[in-house]
């Protein structure tokens, strides 16, 4: 779960939005769904990363990992006293945490996609013709 929009590389609505239980039994919407890409650090390195099915969540404070959502997906974790691996199907660490209070804070970093501007026209100029100049106003879309 993410609460940051602009990490998304992959992104779709939720119409209607879906409400999610949290721990504390408190619920919140989520209005969408995609993919953020990460590093993930272990015995100082780091491994590219796609988390996949990322719920977007812009009232969430923080972000969240499921443990049952990673070993859905054939990843294990391994919980050893105030530590924690992330294992993927290889059985190779790619991910270390440390217990920080009741939460496991995990070593990544989100890559942000870069960004394009784009030109919104209302007809395509012909040649020699100057643009309109709906042309020189541009909107700024993540890729």
């Amino acid at each position: 779960m993410c609460s940051n929009h602009s990490w998304f590389h992959h992104f779709s609505p939720l119409v209607p939005p879906i409400k999610v239980v949290l721990g504390d039994d408190s619920s919140i919407l989520t209005i969408g769904v995609g993919h953020l890409s990460t590093h993930m650090y272990a015995n100082g390195s780091s491994k590219p990363v796609v988390l996949q099915d990322v719920l977007y969540i812009p009232d969430l404070y923080g972000n969240l990992l499921s443990v049952f959502h990673f070993a859905w997906h054939g990843t294990e974790m391994c919980f050893v006293d105030k530590g924690c691996l992330v294992l993927d199907q290889c059985k190779d660490i790619i991910c270390e945490g440390d217990l920080y209070g009741n939460l496991y804070i995990m070593q990544m970093v989100t890559i942000i996609p870069d960004s394009a501007h784009i030109a919104v026209l209302d007809c395509f100029p012909t040649e020699g013709e100057a643009p309109p100049e709906t042309a020189l106003i541009t909107e700024t879309f993540a890729s």
